[in-house]
């Protein structure tokens, strides 16, 4: 295997890394999905029912986040073995990689149902109000 295409592996599967485990700064994030909650909340004035909706979301994507930092560690210590070994096996790094892209496409379809099922509570003022937040 060529060092460009080496580097260029192992280059992506740190990047992909840094993507998939962002959710496991979830304790100094916390803070911040609360916030944006509250900010929802009272932005589109949610009742009840659309609150724990909204609650629900956040919590699928802080436990989801939190299982997938369990991963990050068996990735890091297998990218830094192939590195220092003589001969560098980007299969084993892709199959490894590739069953975490399965758990990240689980992930978001999961939490996408979730944000669907919390989008169709909406009236038609909230998804304007919605809109406006995003512009």
């Amino acid at each position: 295997m060529s060092k460009s295409k080496t580097i260029t592996i192992v280059a992506s599967a740190i990047i992909i890394s840094a993507l998939v485990f962002t959710g496991c700064q979830n304790r100094r994030h916390a803070g911040v999905h609360h916030d944006a909650v509250m900010h929802i909340t009272k932005t589109l004035e949610l009742n009840v029912n659309q609150q724990s909706k909204l609650q629900a979301v956040k919590q699928q994507i802080q436990d989801r986040g939190r299982k997938h930092c369990t991963s990050k560690g068996v990735i890091e210590d297998a990218i830094k073995k192939q590195v220092q070994s003589d001969s560098f096996d980007a299969d084993i790094l892709n199959k490894l990689i590739g069953k975490e892209f399965d758990r990240v496409e689980s992930t978001v379809s999961s939490i996408l149902a979730e944000v669907a099922d919390f989008h169709s509570t909406l009236d038609s003022e909230q998804k304007e109000k919605l809109r406006e937040l995003i512009r």
